[in-house]
């Protein structure tokens, strides 16, 4: 019942995400129903996403060391590299650059696009930014890649690193103003050289640890505690109403194998975390073209396409991919 739930968290973080970059296309977006879901903030349910993942991951190594990298590879890289070409469309079909009602999106340089394809985004070059949700997946690689040796460490270097990463990003921002104290604090996902992996990876190691720690009342009270407390000193891009997004998703998690759910839902939530992933990859491309292309300014059209593009790549990427690496191990 636990991951059922859990499933139907991330399909709903998904759409505070999809929401909060709905404002760039819909006109008086505080007065649209969808938009102002987004004012949930998608940094704090990014957050809650980056808990979700390590607690996950940490599921995944415990159960079996053996092929892990290949099942992270084959779970989270077609989808990826997918999204990426699919970035392509509104940009080549338009003219330079796209407009939207806040940015303008040009073709991304080559260097970019590679290193994209690399997960080297925020390493050692931008996002993409005309699918910029994207950037996210360079902090879960890596920490994808440091998994089997995290696994390995003990809770109390784990705690420390946690704990490490919580103050810098609790901190930031005023690190950030007494450096530069006349510059607008960007948002994270335009720095490099792997500053948005230490300002978020406390919520994947809160996650990972929380696994690992049996999920006991101490933990509970942890894994609520620590993401309340760090978006509170830190609200710069998340605000008070981000602060009530990880509260609430960090209590999902932790009530999750009590709270009861009819098991008719039960393959209808898990259909719906299945398809919160490539919701997340493939919703900012295609509000682009409806906005664009088509000329949609509804938000309820503008969700009713970026749901539908995600269900065709789903079935035409992620289940044929399911089903050969099912056949290649029977």
């Amino acid at each position: 019942m636990k991951w059922k739930v859990l499933a139907g968290l991330r399909f709903f973080l998904a759409w505070v995400v999809v929401g909060y970059h709905l404002s760039e296309f819909v006109p008086n977006p505080n007065k649209d129903i969808l938009c102002n879901l987004g004012k949930l903030n998608g940094l704090a349910a990014v957050f809650v996403f980056l808990v979700l993942s390590g607690y996950g991951i940490g599921h995944s190594i415990a159960k079996q060391t053996q092929g892990f990298y290949k099942r992270r590879f084959w779970r989270i890289y077609p989808l990826y590299f997918s999204a990426v070409l699919f970035t392509f469309i509104p940009l080549l079909v338009s003219s330079q650059p796209v407009k939207t009602l806040r940015t303008d999106y040009s073709l991304p340089h080559i260097g970019t696009v590679l290193g994209n394809l690399l997960f080297l985004q925020n390493v050692a070059v931008d996002p993409i930014w005309a699918n910029v949700p994207l950037w996210i997946l360079g902090v879960e690689a890596i920490c994808y890649a440091l998994t089997p040796l995290l696994a390995k460490l003990s809770n109390k270097i784990l705690i420390a690193l946690m704990g490490l990463s919580a103050v810098f990003y609790g901190l930031f921002t005023y690190i950030y103003e007494a450096i530069y104290p006349k510059a607008e604090v960007h948002f994270y996902s335009y720095f490099l050289y792997g500053i948005p992996l230490l300002l978020l990876l406390w919520s994947w190691l809160l996650g990972f640890l929380y696994f690992r720690n049996n999920e006991t009342n101490l933990w509970k009270a942890i894994l609520v505690g620590l993401g309340t407390v760090v978006l509170i000193v830190n609200q710069y891009h998340t605000g008070r109403l981000g602060i009530l997004t990880y509260l609430i998703g960090s209590l999902v998690i932790v009530f999750s194998p009590s709270i009861k759910v009819p098991k008719s839902l039960d393959g209808i939530l898990n259909y719906l975390g299945e398809i919160s992933y490539p919701l997340y990859l493939f919703h900012f491309p295609t509000l682009i073209f409806a906005y664009t292309i088509l000329g949609v300014r509804n938000s309820f059209s503008h969700a009713f396409l970026a749901l539908v593009v995600s269900l065709v790549f789903y079935h035409l990427i992620e289940v044929p991919v399911r089903r050969l690496r099912k056949k290649q191990e029977g």
